[in-house]
Order: structure tokens, then sequence, then C-alpha cells
């Protein structure tokens, strides 16, 4: 999305489709059955990091994630897997489909550059979602009602999963009531919860890019709030964070709180008893580091919608996003601030928010441009000299105002760094406007260029020689 000499200013993001995921929770029928289920799925968990070890030595790790498994390389990896474990067709294909999923995903992340190993790590099997039945007659009554059906899962060995619970909630939506099911699906066990959960993905086509838009719409992320707006300062509109929310912030100081005294009982050494007290500490840890995520998740979903509802959408704007890619490697980087903001920062989820409105930009056809946020707040929008930070007693604390004595433009902090996005916004806009204009000037000239053949001179030519 970030613009350059190659590219547009702006861009869809490069999928044909938007995805959702649902997740079912799911019981086998007996203990026997949980055990078996829990071995075949780290079976394949380790033949999934097997096959990736094996391209990695062959040099094939960044071809597979770019492309995907060629027939040839598909064809030699299921006879070698077949050949060498004897392993049924089923539980091979489900197995490289695994390897293709997680070096996509690892490629797609970005964290191939930061060194990171592409590795599966919480057991897992890849299933057919034809495989799954669901009780879609039912999906409104409670749990505890005695249903004539229930859904399930069918492996292909005979084993059988009942189904528990599903969250519907995309089921009912109208904007997904198109969306396509994904051929497969992904069944996971996860130790705090000591469930196991089927992920469904839907499938929704986007449509093509919007090209009637003429305003801006700017998002500038603090750590206090959330500002939405652009030149015009009737229109701006700010958000609070999951810090400074009341009625948010509460909940995550509270588990946070927990998660510091389960650290002073379980320190990093100590004797064999306590180590053993730590391991069983373990789920509890993963549940509340859980339960904080879900919180901070929660509310940054509200706030994309709520910014998409109250001031995209009504204005037909282009949406104006910060290029914050590597903020947690530079944070992690200067030593000189606090601990406690670090963590802040940390629970903000700057990445989380931008993805989710590419989501929703992407899902109403809406472009999206990113813009380098380096100096937006102490530039002056106006005649571009520096801007200083002064106490007025109308616009507070965070005033800036222009060391320029012939413009002195003076305007809240958040406000000035608003209206400097969408001017870079706009010149972006506009200079791969008038690359494209060039282009295709350049290419029509070329054409014209070239000379019609004259046919009665080829023909005299021909008789000539004849």
């Amino acid at each position: 999305m970030e613009g350059s000499p190659g590219h547009y200013a702006y861009k869809m993001v490069s999928e044909k489709y938007v995805y959702k995921h649902i997740f079912v929770k799911l019981e086998p029928e007996t203990p026997e059955q949980k055990q078996m289920l829990l071995s075949l799925m780290r079976e394949s968990t380790w033949l999934i990091n097997h096959v990736i070890e094996y391209l990695n030595k062959e040099g094939l790790i960044y071809e597979v994630a770019s492309k995907g498994l060629s027939k040839s390389l598909y064809g030699r990896l299921f006879h070698m897997l077949k050949n060498t474990y004897g392993l049924p067709d089923w539980l091979i294909t489900s197995v490289l489909h695994g390897v293709s999923t997680t070096l996509k995903q690892w490629y797609g992340s970005g964290t191939y550059e930061k060194g990171h190993y592409p590795q599966a790590k919480a057991p897992r099997l890849y299933v057919p979602t034809t495989r799954f039945f669901p009780d879609l007659d039912n999906l409104d009554k409670p749990r505890k009602i005695k249903r004539s059906k229930q859904g399930y899962l069918e492996l292909p060995n005979g084993l059988k999963l009942r189904e528990i619970g599903m969250n519907i909630k995309y089921l009912k939506d109208q904007d997904w009531a198109n969306a396509k099911l994904a051929n497969w699906a992904m069944l996971i066990y996860r130790e705090e919860y000591d469930a196991f959960f089927l992920e469904i993905i839907l499938m929704k086509e986007t449509p093509p890019p919007r090209t009637d838009l003429k305003a801006f719409i700017a998002v500038d992320i603090n750590l206090n709030e959330i500002v939405v707006g652009n030149n015009d300062k009737y229109l701006e509109k700010r958000y609070p964070t999951v810090i400074s929310d009341p009625n948010v912030s509460p909940k995550i100081d509270f588990l946070t709180k927990q998660l510091e005294t389960l650290k002073r009982k379980c320190p990093r050494k100590g004797n064999r008893v306590l180590l053993e007290r730590c391991k069983s500490l373990r789920r509890r840890v993963l549940r509340i580091i859980r339960a904080r995520n879900e919180i901070a998740k929660h509310h940054i979903v509200k706030i994309a919608k709520a910014i998409f509802e109250e001031r995209v959408l009504p204005l037909n704007a282009y949406l104006v996003l910060e290029e914050l890619k590597g903020l947690q490697g530079k944070l992690a980087e200067e030593s000189d601030k606090p601990k406690e903001v670090k963590e802040k920062i940390r629970l903000m989820d700057y990445y989380r928010l931008n993805k989710r409105l590419v989501f929703l930009a992407k899902l109403h056809g809406i472009p999206v441009i990113y813009v380098d946020p380096s100096g937006t707040s102490t530039t002056c929008p106006r005649c571009g000299s520096k801007m200083v930070q002064v106490e007025d007693p109308v616009l507070g604390k965070r005033t800036m105002v222009c060391t320029n004595p012939s413009c002195g433009f003076k305007e809240d902090r958040d406000t000035v760094a608003l209206m400097n996005l969408v001017k870079r916004a706009r010149e972006k806009l506009e200079k791969e406007r008038a690359l494209r204009l060039r282009k295709q000037k350049v290419s029509v000239g070329q054409k014209s260029s070239k000379r019609k053949k004259n046919t009665k001179w080829s023909k005299g030519k021909k008789a000539f020689k004849f």
C-alpha cells in the first residue's frame, strides 16, 4: 500500500476476497477418541514442520511461500511422505495443505524480514469443509435445550466430534449473506481451554475500487486518543483508546495486576518444586493474556466500525493511514522510554487497528493511502516551517505555533497532524496521476510513430523481384 514510483499511491489490497473466521467448539465422544485425535494432530503438526524443514534445505521455501506448491513439487512431496512413512492419502493431502498455508501466512505477515522461521506450533489438522455438518436449523436455540439433531465433524478415519458452540454473528449478518465457504478448515487444540476448535473461513468477493471519491479522512493514533478528520475542524472526532477509556481500562489494569502477581510467584530461577508449580499455573497465565487481548481487540473493532460509519462512508472519502510498520522494533531499541509506556503502546495494538480499517475499506471499495507520519505534528501545514509546542488558554497544552513570523499559524497538535496527513496524501495521489498520464502519452506517441506499410510499394517491389 505504500506508494512508490512503480506503483499507485493507493491500491486495494491484492486479495480478491475478504475473509472472516468462524470458530466452532467441538468435543470427542469418548476420552479414548480424544487421545487418538490428539496424537493424530501432533503427528500432523510434526509432519508439517518436517516438510518445511525439507523445503528450507532444498532452497525452495521462499518460492513455495510466494507462489505455492507446483504440481511437480506436490507430487514429489506426496510420494516422499507415502514411501517413507506409509501415511494414508487424506492425511498427506492435509499435511501438504498445511505446509502451503503456514508458509503463505509467514510470507504475508512479513516476519521473514526479521529472521523468523516458519513453524506450526499448536497441534492442528486440516480437514475439508465438507466434513463438517452444522445444525443450521437450530442456531438460534440455546445450547441447553435438547435438539433433534446436533452438528458434528466426521474425520476420514472415522472419528466424530460433536458441536458444542459456534459464533454465528457473521452467519446472520446481511453483509455476509452471499459469502462462500473456503475448501479447507483447520482443527486446532487450545491448551488453555483444553478444547478443540474448528476454524472455518468465510470468503466474500470485494467490490471494485470506487472512483467517485473527492474528500480525505485521516486517522492519527496517539497513546490516549485516536483522532479522525481532515482540514475541516468541525469534522474532527476523537475516540478513547484502550488505556484511556473509563469502561475498558479498569478491566485491563485488573488483568495486568493478576499477571504481575503470577510472575512474582513464578520466578525464572528456583528449586524444582517451584518450577513444577509454575508449570501448573501456565494455563491460567495463558487465559489471562488471551482475555486481555480479547478486550483490546473488541474495543479496536468497535472504534474501526465507528470511524467508517460516522466519517468515511458519509463523506465518500479516501482513507489515509499512517505507515507504522516496524514500530514495535523501534520501541524495543529505545531504552530511554519507561517500561510502563512501552507496555501501554503494545496494548494499543496499532497494527490490529490498521488491519481492521483496511478490512472495512476492502469491504466497501474504499482506496487506502499510506503516508509517512514523520514530522506531521511539528510541520506547519500552511508554509512548511517548523512548529513549537506552547500552552494556550483556549486550545490547551498541546498547542503548536509556527516559528515563521509571517505565518504565525496556531492549532492543536492532533489537528496539525491530520492536516499534514491529508496534504501528503493529496500530493501523493496527484503525483501518481501525473505519472500515469505521462505513461499513457508516451505509449500513444510510440504507437503513432510506427509507420504504416505502403502496400503499393511492397507489391511493386515484389513484382520487380519476380
